[in-house]
């Protein structure tokens, strides 16, 4: 019991001891948000050419068979 009551901290000692904990958080925070970067963002391979072709085809047949696109009666321009 007594020994609680023997040595009152001083406020200095306790602001620092909150200051290193800050910069510490900080530190693993950057971490954290570095390691969510790579995460997002998995390296791109380069699609060839001739597969952007195919996939940007495929796509405007989808859109030109949608039910949107036939209402929309833009279907006399192409």
């Amino acid at each position: 019991m007594k020994s609680e009551h023997q040595v009152p901290m001083s406020t200095a000692d306790v602001k620092e001891d909150t200051e290193d904990l800050s910069e510490q958080q900080e530190v693993n925070m950057k971490q954290e948000e570095e390691v969510d970067y790579q995460k997002e963002d998995p390296p791109r391979m380069e699609v060839p050419q001739c597969d952007k072709v195919k996939i940007a085809l495929q796509t405007r047949e989808r859109f030109m068979s949608s039910k949107r696109y036939q209402r929309s009666g833009f279907t006399h321009l192409i």
